[in-house]
């Protein structure tokens, strides 16, 4: 036994030099593929989307979200990206408000959630909303809805 120990012990100062035990250092987070191309046409000033609005008798959808926000870059990805979704923001007048910079529309709109999308005729009466990272299938559907809406007010 006494002549394995030194043996054992030469085995585990080499492993030591070795690296051997030691735990591999994190791996670096793979990059965040960049977002596709958003198919909406977005404002970024709420004061001339209302103004655009009023103008042209089309009702506002208003995007609020935070840069930090995951489920808000989903959104972007999974269904601001999508043609059909697109073509059909064609009928708002869409804007994408940062709800860290613009506190008043956060309270405004009574927005508890990010992202929230809210649809509002030119006149700012609620027409709907989608809360969260919703598929395009809902957005498409509350679009719809929220445009139904406008022209009954008409």
């Amino acid at each position: 036994m006494r002549s394995a120990l030194p043996a054992l012990l030469c085995l585990g100062l080499a492993a030591i030099a070795l690296g051997c035990g030691r735990k591999k250092p994190p791996a670096r987070p793979e990059p965040t593929p960049a977002p596709k191309a958003s198919a909406v046409a977005w404002l970024d000033d709420y004061e001339e989307g209302l103004r655009q609005a009023k103008e042209g008798g089309k009702p506002l959808m208003v995007d609020v979200f935070a840069p930090w926000c995951e489920p808000c870059k989903e959104l972007d990805r999974s269904v601001f990206s999508r043609s059909d979704v697109g073509e059909l923001s064609k009928q708002f007048v869409a804007v994408k408000v940062d709800g860290d910079q613009r506190r008043d529309l956060v309270a405004a709109l009574r927005v508890s959630g990010y992202p929230t999308t809210v649809f509002l005729s030119a006149e700012e009466k609620e027409l709907g909303r989608a809360r969260g990272a919703v598929n395009y299938q809902e957005m498409l559907e509350t679009m719809r809805d929220a445009l139904g809406r406008s022209k009954q007010g008409k």
